[in-house]
């Protein structure tokens, strides 16, 4: 792999990186680079590590995109409990010249959805009357400082960014950025997490708000 570092022995896999079944519905995670959607591009690699995560990459002349899905456990409050929670996250370098990207997270469900957002926190939550299902990223505050820091989003981007370019769906959350100059790399990341109802409802959406360094970190990966 050319933009994550793994420390971890990797092995060839036939899952299907982009997408992930919960008690809720399928959890679909997707790229349109230029006019491909990645969701129904078959990946140049597909590896898996530590049981179920997952690495993918689609590799062009004109860019490298990898994808990367990890199970993990995110740091709750006391009291709060979930029954799982997946970190999905993009990196993307353009190779030759200016390409335009767009992210979606989505569920297949006819579930009704609702924002509920918070401090640097984008989230878009499902339920019924067995689960609850959250899903959220980085606000556009957040992703300005990143770009400030140059974190996996190129400097000028901290002058284009807003709240427009990232969009609640009837079924998911899409964001929108500018477009990557030749060289450049980003990273834009989701995390979906699920809970009974026996557990307090608001557990899902602390999954969520999470530091995508922290996770890599904790799991070995850069």
């Amino acid at each position: 792999m050319n933009l994550f570092t793994i420390n971890h022995q990797l092995y060839p896999t036939n899952l299907k990186p982009l997408k992930f079944q919960t008690p809720l519905g399928n959890l679909f995670f997707n790229c349109q680079v230029f006019d491909e959607s990645l969701l129904t591009t078959q990946p140049t690699k597909i590896e898996s590590f530590k049981s179920e995560n997952i690495i993918s990459s689609w590799i062009s002349d004109d860019y490298i995109v990898e994808f990367i899905r990890l199970n993990f456990a995110p740091k709750l409050p006391l009291g709060m409990k979930i029954d799982d929670c997946i970190f999905a996250a993009w990196r993307i370098k353009s190779l030759r010249k200016m390409i335009e990207c767009n992210f979606t997270c989505s569920l297949d469900s006819d579930l009704e959805s609702f924002p509920e957002s918070g401090e640097g926190l984008i989230a878009q939550s499902f339920e019924n009357e067995y689960y609850k299902l959250s899903i959220g990223t980085e606000d556009e505050e957040y992703l300005q400082r990143r770009a400030e820091s140059q974190y996996w989003l190129p400097n000028h981007f901290k002058a284009k960014l807003n709240a427009d370019q990232i969009n609640y769906l009837h079924n998911g959350i899409e964001i929108t950025l500018p477009k990557l100059l030749q060289s450049e790399k980003l990273q834009i990341h989701f995390i979906a997490s699920w809970s009974s109802k026996k557990n307090p409802e608001i557990s899902t959406w602390y999954a969520v708000d999470q530091s995508p360094e922290e996770i890599a970190e904790k799991a070995g990966i850069k």
